[in-house]
């Protein structure tokens, strides 16, 4: 985390799992384009599933599994293949940008409601406007959007934990 500059996350996915199937991620040049341009703005923590190549290695992100998420919830942006991290980044308050065409019909919603950039084709040059448009979207904004999603959802671990209590108090 460098505290003196804004951060930005990136996430490269091996696309090897199984609901990954047929769906394919940046081409290495395209990724390599990417970082030049956000590392010219920011520090640039590139999470990938893999190895980086040689010239992306000071990018690579050096933490801890543990401590992903924590930095994540620092950075100013998220930007990568992983529909996961994407919403993830929303929750933690973090403007995602979901850079591949790959559909998930909850990533469709969110963009839908405007809380998460999604490229929707493969095409580089959109996948670049939507970078540009979300480097310069009104922060406050989308935090307010974000805190009237987050009351509609509810907390998922709120509802868990409820409903276990409720069992301990009442088994069948």
């Amino acid at each position: 985390l460098d505290p003196e500059r804004p951060n930005f996350m990136l996430r490269v996915v091996n696309w090897g799992a199984n609901h990954d199937y047929g769906a394919s991620g940046w081409k290495l040049e395209t990724l390599r384009k990417i970082v030049a341009k956000l590392a010219s703005l920011a520090k640039v923590h590139v999470s990938v599933e893999g190895v980086l190549p040689s010239d992306l290695q000071d990018f690579a992100y050096q933490g801890s599994a543990k401590d992903f998420h924590h930095l994540l919830a620092h950075c100013d942006l998220y930007l990568g293949e992983s529909a996961t991290i994407a919403c993830e980044a929303l929750v933690l308050g973090v403007p995602s940008v979901y850079g591949v065409a790959d559909r998930r019909s909850y990533i469709d919603e969110l963009a839908r409601l405007g809380l998460i950039y999604s490229v929707g084709d493969d095409s580089e040059q959109v996948l670049f406007e939507l970078i540009d448009e979300a480097l310069g979207a009104d922060r406050r904004r989308w935090e307010a959007a974000r805190e009237i999603w987050l009351k509609d959802v509810g907390n998922l671990g709120e509802f868990v934990t409820n409903k276990i209590l409720e069992h301990v108090q009442n088994p069948c």
